[in-house]
């Protein structure tokens, strides 16, 4: 009776610091404190609905050591709900919004790009919310404990392998099968509820030793099932991760590859179109305005040319379909004075601000060292620019954003999705005095379809031998129970039969 009392002491204190800790993240969450989110054991954030299964299935287990079967059902069936919502949505690879809907209601969140709830941590969530649903009325049961003991044991077992995640540098911060990995305060906290639940069936009585051989067998087995599943579904995850990873690496040394061949092309055709203004005194000026437009027509995303003379203001432009924004005296003043100063006698400006996804630059090129006053400007459309270096069907594929200097020209999507977050390879040149920066990642149509489904059926297949395991266990113990019962009715009958004879006499007519 004294170890009986000292693990339901056990259970309490345990389920109430879980209680503790899951309250405290989601205060850290509504006052925005990054401490207290992470429970300051390291940079994860632990999910809102983490926290909020987590202080639902404490109170569930403290309410159960006041013997109040109907409350702790009421509070541990939203754990499984929320467990098996996350876990349907990973599964069926879709999106319903649920994994940052707090987010309405907290105000300056500090995590507004938040992590989708692990898979791991949804299957720890489904499965103890279910057991504590079942449990409380079947604790009577003698068979009914193991279950809940399997069940607490698996806790510590994606806890376990959760933890070795961590640890694993290769995965990155977007591993196990390519979704968020477990922080460590939720580990904390289930490590916590699993020892609260485990105590909680101290007092099954074990009265046959065949039963106590198939309940052990099953409380090893279901944990070694769940944790083997988990760590294959992350290998596999793993290397579809990093052959996705080069798949996008070479899209991205390509497009650059493209980008720096395209420009460089067109660097040198403006080049030499001032060379020719250059080596004329009196130029042709409508044999110039034919040129251009030559030019316009050949060189995708060359938008417009311009022949400076003399100011900046004394600009003439030939200009093709799409026109071209507002370009300030400036800023023409400062592209020249750069060009003048460079070795190629070339310069580019920073881009103007986004218009529908893409800004323009201007490239001057000056006529001659001698007159800085004459020059050559072209003006690029970052969109036309690109489209001249890859297909229309690539956008189909690969989301891409390209920055000049700092500034962004081009960007297919503005949206920050777990794509971009986790995907995106960054790719840097350096071209005609500027730095150019790449940012390529998957889009979803493209994830869809090259992501295969072999990791998700290992591990519902690993968790669907692990409920197989539970119920076979359970109907051969009823089984094996019936079968003893039956075996001492009979022994009793025949005890009775065997004996009826002594208690039995006769009597004649006369008494």
């Amino acid at each position: 009776m004294g170890y009986q009392r000292l693990c339901k002491g056990l259970a309490v204190v345990c389920a109430s610091l879980a209680i503790i800790l899951s309250a405290t993240v989601l205060v850290g969450w509504h006052t925005a404190n990054v401490d207290l989110v992470n429970l300051a054991l390291g940079n994860m954030a632990i999910h809102y609905h983490t926290a909020l299964g987590g202080l639902l299935a404490g109170l569930a287990l403290i309410t159960y050591q006041r013997k109040k079967p109907h409350l702790t059902t009421a509070l541990a069936l939203p754990v499984c709900l929320i467990g098996l919502l996350h876990f349907v949505q990973f599964i069926s690879k879709s999106r319903w919004h649920i994994d940052h809907w707090f987010h309405a209601i907290i105000e300056n969140s500090a995590f507004t790009n938040t992590l989708n709830l692990a898979p791991t941590v949804s299957i720890a969530l489904m499965a103890f919310g279910a057991a504590l649903v079942w449990w409380p009325h079947r604790e009577h049961d003698p068979d009914a404990a193991y279950a809940l003991r399997a069940v607490c044991l698996s806790l510590f077992a994606i806890c376990l392998v959760s933890s070795w995640a961590l640890y694993d540098q290769n995965q990155g911060l977007y591993g196990w099968g390519n979704i968020a990995r477990m922080a460590p305060g939720s580990i904390l906290i289930f490590v916590l509820l699993g020892i609260s639940g485990l105590c909680c069936t101290v007092s099954a009585a074990y009265n046959k030793y065949r039963h106590r051989f198939i309940q052990m067998v099953v409380s090893v087995l279901v944990p070694l099932v769940i944790g083997l599943s988990i760590m294959l579904w992350a290998a596999l995850g793993k290397t579809e991760a990093r052959h996705l990873g080069e798949t996008i690496r070479q899209e991205s040394a390509m497009t650059l590859s493209g980008l720096r061949h395209s420009l460089r092309s067109q660097a040198y055709s403006l080049r030499r179109m001032a060379n020719r203004l250059a080596r004329s005194a009196e130029p042709d000026l409508a044999a110039w305005r034919l040129d251009a437009e030559m030019y316009l027509l050949d060189h995708p995303g060359m938008i417009a040319l311009a022949r400076v003379s003399g100011i900046p203001q004394n600009v003439e432009w030939i200009v093709s379909e799409q026109a071209p924004q507002q370009i300030q005296p400036d800023v023409i003043q400062k592209a020249l004075s750069e060009a003048g100063r460079a070795s190629e006698r070339l310069a580019i400006s920073n881009p103007s601000l986004l218009r529908e996804g893409s800004g323009q630059f201007i490239m001057a090129s000056p006529a001659s060292r001698g007159d800085k006053n004459t020059a050559v400007l072209a003006v690029f459309d970052g969109a036309a620019l690109l489209q001249g270096v890859f297909f229309h069907e690539y956008l189909d594929l690969m989301h891409l954003t390209v920055s000049l200097g700092g500034d962004r020209l081009f960007e297919t999507t503005a949206k920050q999705d777990e794509f971009r977050r986790f995907w995106a390879i960054t790719d840097q040149v350096e071209l005609l005095g500027k730095t150019w920066t790449l940012e390529v990642w998957p889009t979803a149509h493209y994830y869809n379809d090259i992501h295969t489904n072999l990791q998700d059926m290992v591990l519902v297949s690993g968790l669907i031998i692990a409920v197989l395991l539970v119920i076979t266990s359970q109907l051969l113990l009823r089984s094996d129970r019936n079968s003893d019962l039956l075996r001492t009715k009979e022994r009793q009958l025949t005890l009775l039969l065997d004996n009826a004879g002594e208690g039995i006499f006769g009597l004649d007519a006369e008494g």
